[in-house]
């Protein structure tokens, strides 16, 4: 680990009144959880493929801009 990673571990475990070994823990737990959340995804999605659960790339873009413009009308 370098220099200026340490600090900021050391930093955050001091703002939490923890040690390092708790803080990096936490991160490696947080961590193999999201991996294990975006492997299950993945899985899911190519299982839907394999079923022929499809939506066309312009039906998707339609929809992320439609998304994109709702959330600047409310910004």
């Amino acid at each position: 680990m370098d220099d200026a990673v340490k600090a900021k571990l050391d930093a955050l475990a001091a703002s939490r009144q923890v040690t390092l070994d708790v803080v990096v823990a936490e991160a490696v737990t947080g961590l193999s959880q999201d991996d294990a959340a975006f492997l299950a995804a993945v899985d899911e999605g190519l299982a839907a493929l394999d079923d022929g659960k499809r939506i066309p790339h312009d039906e998707i873009v339609a929809d992320v801009m439609r998304r994109r413009a709702d959330r600047n009308r409310a910004a």
